[in-house]
């Protein structure tokens, strides 16, 4: 049924078909003379909205968010009453026209998440001067222009959310004029300026801000009484430096991540603070991890401080008797010594990224699925570990990646593989449930209506992968990675058959090794394999035909064993350039220049993609790569700060990144 295949009669006043599944457009709404408010929100309506030919004097809101709705948009002066206007999350086009300054009853404006464009004006805002509300986010192609650096707004905001709308180079002066915000959001807004003395003590009951993601420089002052009660304050990717400042005890969320900020972070002792989120990841940080942040960590779901400069042993006191962690992120530093065993403390970990330190020891036996029954992610790659693979790491039933790469471990790969349940699972979804639940824990729902509420990217993953020798990093958007990575170790003896049951790997690397055998004709079975490393290591006997069932395989690597025999002339497994299978001197067959008995000379293979353009080996995989997420030997991950959560997805830095977080900080006020 299409909405509004029928006419009401005049008197209709309230009409709310919010959260069905109605199509087709919004019609004229000219008929409803005597409507106040008008729902239509979370639906799949589609086509122009067109708005009223006639006046409705009555209306005071309107909400048509979340839907598909495209075009322009309607000429307001249509609703003079209006005092709630809700187009967000559509398609609307076009410029925002001044009939918007003639709704001299307005509150609440939203009009993010759309495709306008055009430039802001003081003319646009000079009547709304009982505007409490301003969204315009994620309009990328919106400029904010005044031609009065002077201008003193006629309202008093108590939401901004102006991400992704071009602010200017200068920091926002009429800003100084706004004395009620309690949510500011410029992240993403072309800012490049310092943050003024004054805006620290403009607005009292400032609560959320993001300046994320533009070139704000310099140098912060304390700010410990400078926010309300629990703020969520994120400077991300920003050009700040000096010492950390000083923050409030009850800061709830704090992202200064990507900066340039130095020195040491044991300010953070002096007070035991009830933070959830800490990010401090990619600064210039040094120094050890000193016990007492015990009192830090002990409430905090994550934290952190990858790709800094810290050093020194990891602290058994610093993981108390009571640790909440979820998410810890320590990688890329300069860590030394061994895992501390006060970790057990911390059993509801998910996620564990140790990787590229400098720390040593046995293998922990006791990382397993009975003491982390919940880890979905562990990384110790790169680091100087020893011993053998332990049995009990094939009983972690949640886990999805384990990269152990780049160590010293030896003996044989473990048999019981097909334990590791997540692995088995094709399309499970596990991780972006991990998403909504863990985010849900620290911030909670709420019904309040902020226009930007949908999935908050929280993860930020880069895969560093070494292929042919260079290091690239990729950045994809995946809901799922399921990675094994035990490359570059002294691991022995044959690829256990077992590990063909894990049907739900998308990465295996094995590569530079001393594993030897045959590879199993069972392969097949991996059916969601995309890439699959046995580079380096000892096997031999043939390459089975059934690795061309793997249909969804990009990125191939048999290369420098001793393996022998005709390379299966299937279309798929001559579609990888010479890189995959050199270094096997018994192997012959295209795409190898050494014939089998009874070849042609060989020609140079294409790759040929599904709209039948052809490409060289060099430029497919470049762009197999970029489209998809693939696990080599030196696979790697960075969490950023709304990224440290364990579910891999993109973080396009600033869209919705504040989306569920301003939700619920609207409904809590």
């Amino acid at each position: 049924m299409h909405l509004f295949s029928w006419r009401t009669k005049n008197s209709l006043e309230y009409l709310d078909l919010s959260l069905n599944r109605f199509t087709g457009s919004l019609p004229d709404i000219s008929g409803f003379t005597s409507l106040i408010s008008l729902e239509v929100r979370d639906n799949q309506l589609n086509g122009f909205f067109h708005g009223a030919s006639v006046l409705l004097p009555s209306l005071l809101v309107l909400d048509a968010s979340n839907n598909q709705l495209t075009g322009t948009l309607p000429d307001f002066s249509f609703f003079p009453s209006l005092r709630e206007l809700y187009l967000d999350h559509n398609i609307f086009n076009g410029t925002i026209t001044q009939s918007i300054g003639r709704l001299l009853h307005l509150k609440e404006l939203y009009l993010s998440s759309n495709a306008l464009e055009g430039i802001i004006t003081e003319a646009h805002l000079l009547n709304l001067s009982r505007l409490r509300v301003l969204d315009l986010s994620f309009n990328s192609h919106l400029k904010f222009e005044l031609s009065d650096t002077k201008w003193i707004p006629p309202f008093q905001l108590d939401v901004i959310a102006l991400s992704q709308v071009k602010m200017g180079s200068p920091f926002p002066k009429w800003l100084q004029t706004q004395y009620h915000f309690y949510i500011l959001d410029m992240s993403c807004a072309e800012i490049s300026d310092i943050i003024p003395t004054w805006f620290w003590d403009v607005s009292p009951r400032l609560n959320v801000l993001n300046l994320s993601s533009n070139h704000i420089y310099g140098v912060l002052p304390n700010l410990t009484s400078k926010f309300g009660i629990a703020p969520v304050i994120d400077l991300s990717s920003n050009d700040l430096s000096g010492q950390l400042p000083y923050f409030s005890p009850t800061t709830y969320v704090l992202d200064l991540s990507k900066n340039k900020f130095k020195g040491f972070i044991n300010f953070l002792c002096n007070t035991t603070r009830r933070s959830t989120y800490l990010d401090l990841s990619d600064n210039l940080l040094s120094g050890v991890l000193d016990p007492c942040l015990q009192g830090v960590v002990s409430y905090l779901d994550v934290l952190n401080l990858a790709n800094n400069k810290f050093s020194g042993n990891i602290s058994t006191a610093i993981f108390g008797e009571i640790c909440l962690l979820e998410s810890l992120h320590l990688q890329n530093n300069m860590f030394t010594g061994e895992i501390p065993t006060s970790l057990l403390n911390c059993k509801h970990l998910k996620i564990l990224d140790l990787g590229v330190n400098k720390l040593s020891g046995k293998l922990p036996d006791w990382i397993t699925g009975v003491n982390f029954p919940n880890l979905m992610l562990l990384s110790l790659r790169s680091n100087e570990f020893h011993g053998t693979l332990p049995s009990d790491l094939c009983f972690m039933s949640s886990i999805q990646i384990l990269d152990l790469s780049l160590n010293k471990i030896y003996g044989p790969i473990p048999k019981c593989l097909q334990y590791l349940t997540a692995l088995t699972q094709e399309g499970s979804q596990e991780t972006a449930i991990y998403l909504d639940e863990l985010y849900d824990s620290y911030v909670g729902t709420s019904s309040c209506k902020y226009p930007q509420c949908s999935s908050l990217q929280l993860l930020s993953v880069s895969a560093v992968i070494i292929w042919k020798g260079i290091e690239s990093k990729y950045r994809n958007t995946l809901r799922l990675v399921k990675v094994i990575d035990l490359s570059s170790n002294f691991l022995e003896g044959e690829v256990p058959a077992e590990i063909t049951s894990l049907r739900g790997l998308l990465g295996l690397n094995l590569s530079r090794n001393n594993v030897t055998g045959t590879i199993s004709p069972k392969l097949d079975q991996l059916r969601s394999l995309n890439f699959l490393d046995l580079s380096h290591n000892r096997l031999s006997g043939s390459i089975p035909s059934t690795i061309s069932e793997l249909s969804h395989l990009g990125v191939l690597n048999l290369s420098y064993n001793n393996l022998s025999g005709r390379i299966p002339p299937k279309p798929h497994l001559q579609t990888f350039d010479n890189s995959s299978y050199i270094g096997n001197s018994q192997l012959c067959g295209i795409p190898l220049t050494l014939l089998c008995l009874g070849d042609k000379a060989a020609q140079a293979p294409k790759i040929r993609h599904n709209d039948g353009d052809r490409m060289t080996n060099h430029e497919a995989l470049d762009e197999f790569l970029s489209m998809e997420f693939y696990i080599c030997m030196a696979l790697g991950f960075i969490f950023g700060f709304w990224g440290v959560i364990g579910t891999l997805v993109l973080n396009t830095t600033c869209r919705h990144k504040f989306s569920r977080l301003l939700n619920w900080k609207i409904g809590s006020m």
